[in-house]
């Protein structure tokens, strides 16, 4: 069995749930839902974050939220992504979101290099950044790979 945090969703056998007494907020009915949303909207998002702040010279994700670049940019590219390719709608999407970017908020001590680290696969078609290559704006697209760029030098 997996225990996850609490805005996490898992699909767990009723038997096993009675084993370890799990509460009913961490079962999932749809567990291909719940892997997209954490990948695009945790990760994804998290990625967008660690690149735009690598292109600016930050260290640290709490950098970020000083002076936070492109956030509603990028939190609007997930959105609209999420509502046409994920089928949630956009309430469901938008409290997801703000429970990811609270959540990266919170973690200013973690380092950028970690969060970006692998950008050769996370740069590529159909992985957590596709929302931004598909609406965000050009210039997001270009820090992000300017960022990735100074990652993996």
């Amino acid at each position: 069995y997996v225990k996850a945090e609490s805005f996490s969703n898992l699909k767990i056998d009723a038997k096993i749930r009675e084993l370890v007494d799990l509460d009913d907020d961490l079962i999932s009915e749809n567990i291909e839902l719940d892997h997209k949303l954490k990948f695009f909207l945790v990760n994804g998002i998290h990625a967008a974050i660690a690149y735009v702040s690598s292109a600016n010279g930050m260290i640290k994700i709490g950098e970020y939220f000083e002076n936070p670049l492109f956030v509603d940019e990028i939190t609007e590219s997930y959105l609209r992504f999420s509502v046409a390719n994920i089928g949630i709608n956009q309430i469901t999407a938008e409290e997801y979101i703000e429970t990811s970017i609270t959540r990266f908020r919170h973690s200013g001590v973690d380092s950028i290099a970690r969060i970006g680290r692998n950008p050769q696969l996370k740069l590529q078609r159909g992985e957590r950044l596709e929302p931004v290559f598909e609406y965000g704006s050009k210039r997001l697209v270009d820090v992000i790979h300017a960022g990735a760029k100074l990652l993996s030098s």
